[in-house]
């Protein structure tokens, strides 16, 4: 209004007249028609802000809820409480026509400049909200700059979608809701608004996906539970790809800001400039989070100061807690606004972009994670999962030459982390998908690549006439000179294979495995296959050369940081220990799960636990060895794993020998079994626990050798 007519300026008071006198009794706030839920954590945290800071800024994405949380602290606190609503103010409205409004919200309609505001609230203790800053910051940030240090009892907290960025500003991040909290806002929403409807257990879980994919935002959970008067849970969850056209309509008293998800947004995305919304499109390919190098990456440009901007309006997350380069993540109904915001063609670069990025990281994983830095590797890797699942993804949608060719080689790359982290199902699935799309003239290496990750999952998977198959076809394809650590370990594991059927055989394949790793001086390749040659020595009965080339496997393995192949040889040495029926295999068993349960793989650690369960009952002490077997069937059925089918022959003595020391009762060994599989994870670090610490016996028996 003073803006439209300079008369009322010109007729404004003096700045020398005398200060108005603030009100000091409350005004009436918002009443919200609704019930605040899951905010009960963020309000003690804000009431802590507030207590140690006169600026508090409450900052979050559009629908998250800011004024809603800043409401109830005005409700709950002593004293005089200013509520004054910007909403609806024109974006870049200066300093001086935001001062009547607040100034009309601290009831001194007199006071029509900043000065004069100050002058009123000089005397008052009280607390200032300012709601929705984020279109009027150069304002606020003007206004709290005369009144902050002119008030020395006045607290301010301001909500808004980026930081007002004054000196002793706190923010307040605003999170979405958790997932029980979204669960109960929107079973509340669908009920008022579908009062008959009661819902079923089949809709619970619906509910549940639903609130999750919207990342439980407050506004968006409404905006779906209001849609139960013609929609069911299920219609609702299905309908979700278009979420933007499905979560508009909320109700006459709604704000217009937030009757559409669409627009509550793009009230952020409008206010950006051409390069930060090109930024903002492209990190919609992201899922999960990322890096800054690995937005640049993608984006193709420097992006410090573009997501710089995208944090401070709250489109995009930060996590400043963990170690490391920051990661930043979009919430799933900004990703997909994101990715509105890209044609066709930026689209597609911007997917492959990704895709290469995703590419370029395993790769440089595959050739650390058999070494002193594989766990850091390990970290990254999974760390990166659904962004390399949605790389996988797109590049089969995709189906081109180029896009099969990165799936292969993607696969190649991720089979030593699917192995290690006992992810079999899914590393199958994903090789097995690659290798139907690539045509005939798909290159000879990308599949090889494929094949040799898809073997070793096969034989987790108790499949070794697969394994063996895929590994075939794998080194068929594959140059030693390019991959000496591959040809190596594909032939090791070959010998491995075949070691019970054809000896002969077996003993070739280790010999042209030893050279191939030692020319190239590749210490996973070598200890790998010496584990493969202790384990041919065993099935040939002569226990005392496997177990001399196993503790050199494991000297091997340590030297070359490659803890698979230490923890396996001595699994391999535990085995034959058993053979010979020498006490110190149960020493040597408990130490290898002790180890293993330091270590990515749960596979071996599994089998691990199974063998000390033999060892248990070889020593007599059946009731713990059957606990133990129990845990391993309990965590093995979890991660899709099963020791009897891996090491079927071994597993079998393992079972026998828990089943002997317990004089063959089948009620003995129920009940002990029974309560491992109650305990899991938990049982077998009680069993550890009643053997004692292990320390000790670290190495008694491949401390000989190292």
């Amino acid at each position: 209004m003073l803006a439209h007519d300079p008369e009322l300026l010109r007729r404004a008071p003096a700045a020398d007249a005398p200060a108005p006198a603030a009100g000091t009794t409350r005004r009436p706030l918002p009443v919200p028609s609704t019930a605040l839920l899951g905010r009960d954590d963020d309000l003690v945290r804000l009431r802590a802000a507030l207590d140690a800071h006169r600026l508090v800024t409450v900052v979050g994405p559009g629908g998250v809820g800011k004024t809603r949380v800043a409401l109830a602290l005005a409700a709950d606190a002593g004293g005089p409480v200013w509520w004054a609503e910007l909403a609806d103010l024109a974006p870049g409205t200066s300093g001086a026509l935001l001062a009547p409004v607040v100034a009309e919200a601290a009831g001194v309609l007199a006071a029509q400049g900043a000065d004069q505001l100050a002058a009123a609230l000089a005397g008052t203790p009280g607390l200032l909200v300012l709601d929705n800053c984020e279109h009027v910051l150069d304002a606020v940030a003007e206004l709290l700059t005369t009144l902050l240090p002119a008030c020395p009892g006045v607290r301010v907290v301001t909500t808004s979608r980026e930081p007002v960025d004054l000196p002793g500003e706190q923010l307040l991040e605003l999170a979405p809701l958790s997932s029980a909290a979204a669960e109960q806002l929107f079973l509340d929403r669908a009920s008022a608004a579908a009062p008959g409807a009661a819902p079923t257990g089949d809709d619970r879980a619906r509910v549940a996906e639903v609130c999750a994919r919207l990342d439980g935002l407050p506004l968006a959970v409404e905006l779906a539970a209001a849609r139960s008067r013609t929609l069911s849970v299920g219609e609702i969850a299905d309908a979700l790809d278009d979420r933007f056209s499905l979560l508009v309509g909320a109700g006459r008293g709604t704000p217009a800001r937030h009757r559409s998800l669409e627009h509550t947004i793009a009230l952020s995305v409008d206010d950006l400039g051409p390069a930060d919304r090109r930024l903002f499109g492209a990190l919609s390919v992201f899922t999960g989070g990322f890096d800054a190098a690995a937005a640049a990456a993608v984006a193709g440009v420097p992006v410090r100061d573009g997501l710089a901007t995208l944090v401070a309006k709250s489109l995009v997350g930060v996590d400043t807690g963990a170690p490391g380069p920051r990661r930043f993540a979009l919430l799933e109904t900004l990703r997909a606004f994101g990715d509105t915001l890209l044609d066709d063609a930026a689209r597609t670069a911007a997917r492959t972009a990704h895709r290469r990025w995703v590419l370029d990281v395993v790769t440089e994983a595959d050739a650390a994670w058999l070494g002193h830095d594989a766990a850091r590797w390990f970290g990254r890797v999974r760390a990166e999962q659904p962004n390399v699942r949605a790389a996988f993804g797109a590049a089969l949608a995709d189906g081109g030459a180029a896009a099969v060719d990165d799936a292969l080689r993607l696969a190649g790359a991720m089979g030593w982390y699917w192995y290690r982290f006992g992810r079999v199902a899914e590393g199958i699935g994903w090789a097995t998908a690659a290798l139907a799309a690539a045509g005939p003239d798909a290159a000879p290496e990308a599949v090889g690549l494929a094949h040799f990750a898809s073997g070793p999952l096969r034989y987790l998977a108790g499949d070794p006439a697969g394994a063996a198959a895929d590994v075939a076809a794998g080194l068929e394809r594959m140059d030693p000179a390019r991959h000496p650590t591959k040809v190596a370990r594909g032939l090791a594991f070959r010998a491995y294979l075949a070691a019970a059927a054809d000896p002969a055989a077996a003993q070739a394949l280790l010999g042209e495995a030893l050279a191939v790793s030692r020319a190239a001086g590749d210490g996973p390749g070598e200890s790998e296959t010496l584990m493969a040659a202790g384990h041919l020595a065993r099935l040939g009965g002569d226990t005392t050369t496997a177990l001399d080339v196993l503790r050199s496997a494991v000297a091997v393995a340590r030297r070359a940081g490659h803890g698979f192949a230490d923890g396996s040889s001595r699994w391999h040495l535990v085995k034959t220990l058993l053979d010979r029926g020498d006490p110190a295999a149960l020493d040597e068993a408990e130490s290898l799960v002790r180890f293993l349960g330091g270590e990515p793989d749960v596979t071996s650690w599994l089998v691990a636990v199974h063998t000390l369960a033999g060892a248990l009952g070889r020593s007599g002490d059946g009731t713990r060895g059957a606990r133990l077997l129990g845990a391993v069937s309990a965590v093995g059925g979890e991660v899709g794993y099963r020791p009897e089918e891996m090491d079927p022959q071994d597993s079998e003595r393992n079972v026998a020998l828990v089943r002997a020391a317990l004089g063959g009762s089948a009620e003995r060994y129920a009940t002990a079994f029974t309560g491992g599989v109650a305990g899991g994870r938990a049982a077998i670090a009680a069993v550890l626990d009643e053997l004692g610490d292990g320390g000790t016996v670290a190495a008694r028996v491949v401390g000989r050798s190292a």
